[in-house]
Order: structure tokens, then sequence, then C-alpha cells
């Protein structure tokens, strides 16, 4: 799975949530091995309701590393390697 995350937030708290990089990705990159190992990304997994529940499980992890500045997580661009 190959995926283009950008978080979208105030410009005012730019500084702020950069300073929280590192947690950041720990917690969107975390968020996502959940989703791969509950079967997130088996199937259509670029349905709409997959999709939803892809982008709510990314917020509520930025927002809980990075705070409530971190308004969405933006799924730039998104696709599966078959082997």
């Amino acid at each position: 799975m190959i995926l283009s995350l950008s978080v979208e937030m105030p410009a005012s708290a730019r500084a702020e949530i950069e300073a929280q990089e590192h947690r950041l990705r720990d917690a969107l990159l975390n968020a996502l091995m959940i989703e791969a190992n509950t079967g997130g990304f088996n199937g259509n997994f670029t349905a709409e309701p997959a999709l939803q529940r892809l982008r709510a499980a990314l917020l509520a992890a930025g927002q809980k590393a990075a705070g409530p500045n971190v308004r969405r997580i933006l799924i730039e661009d998104i696709g599966q390697q078959i082997q």
C-alpha cells in the first residue's frame, strides 16, 4: 500500500504541529497498521465507506498525537501493489 497524506491545519498552528511531526507520523502509521491488520485494505478499499472509515481513523490518531488543530488528514494518493 502506498499513500500520500497531508495534514490540514490553521496556518497559525503550523509550527506547533511540525514540532510534533515524529509523534504524528507514528500515530498515523499505527492507525494505518490497524486498518491493514483488520482487513481495511482488502477488496475495494477505495469505496467511499472504506475511505470514510480510514479518514476518521487517521483524523482521530492525528488529533490524539498533535492536538485539535489537526483539522483533516487528506488522502492525496492511494495505491496498492499486487504481487
